[in-house]
């Protein structure tokens, strides 16, 4: 199982330690389904440092209007999968390593593909501190990776590859993490 379980009953004796029931309750129909209105929130871990406030300037800076927003610390954004429409809202767990992700959408069975936007959107599977320590070797980025540790590169909520061009005069050092040395002079120079 790709969500780090060794097996699938090992996935549903966590699942039951959790939540108090199997996964299968969530198919079964014992009433009204409220998760569009009510929402499933996940805490999705990160690998430390994470620059949250760096994160969410970026977020805001690219934010569609009327689509993507930030309000008290909180990302939101409206989302349409397969003509159905629903929203999700991340914020910052920094004493858990995490977010929390809550997602109000209808159908239970779109939750992976909005999982792993949200997981390609803020970054979650950067290894930070190696990337970092890499970007760090470079005279020019060293102040800046010191200043904004755990500046992460925002991915597309579309796409599975944030587009970044690299050039002939992209330095050597930055081409495996080209992005994120693009982000750290992007804030150092908006802030």
């Amino acid at each position: 199982m790709s969500a780090g379980f060794g097996s699938v009953r090992r996935f549903n004796e966590t699942f039951r330690e959790l939540f108090g029931r199997p996964p299968s309750a969530l198919r079964h129909k014992g009433g009204a389904d409220t998760s569009a209105r009510d929402g499933v929130t996940l805490r999705l871990a990160y690998r430390p440092p994470y620059d949250w406030p760096g994160m969410l300037a970026a977020l805001s800076a690219r934010a569609a209007p009327g689509n993507e927003w930030v309000e008290d610390d909180v990302w939101h954004r409206r989302i349409e999968l397969d003509g159905t429409e629903g929203s999700v809202a991340v914020t910052h767990l920094p004493a858990r390593n995490s977010v929390a992700v809550t997602i109000r959408f209808p159908s239970v069975k779109a939750l992976p593909t909005i999982v792993a936007r949200i997981r390609r959107v803020f970054d979650l599977g950067a290894d930070i501190a190696t990337i970092g320590s890499h970007l760090a070797r470079d005279p020019k980025l060293a102040p800046l990776i010191a200043r904004r540790p755990g500046l992460r590169a925002p991915g597309d909520w579309e796409r599975e590859t944030l587009v970044s061009s690299i050039d002939d005069n992209t330095p050597r050092a930055w081409r495996p993490w080209h992005a994120y040395a693009v982000q750290h002079l992007r804030m150092a120079k908006h802030g």
